[in-house]
């Protein structure tokens, strides 16, 4: 495979912006409501106390 075909350099490039982008997305729209969800507690409050 050589390296320095313009076809592979553009794959490569797509491969790390689509991977970029993925963990963008999770960690930008996923994760605050996900770890939302976790912190709420019985009673519907989202405070939360760490040390007792």
């Amino acid at each position: 495979m050589d390296k320095n075909k313009k076809s592979v350099i553009n794959a490569r490039a797509m491969y790390d912006w689509a991977n970029s982008v993925y963990f963008l997305v999770i960690t930008s729209a996923i994760f605050p409501v996900y770890y939302h969800n976790v912190a709420l507690s019985s009673t519907g409050s989202a405070v939360v106390n760490f040390f007792g």
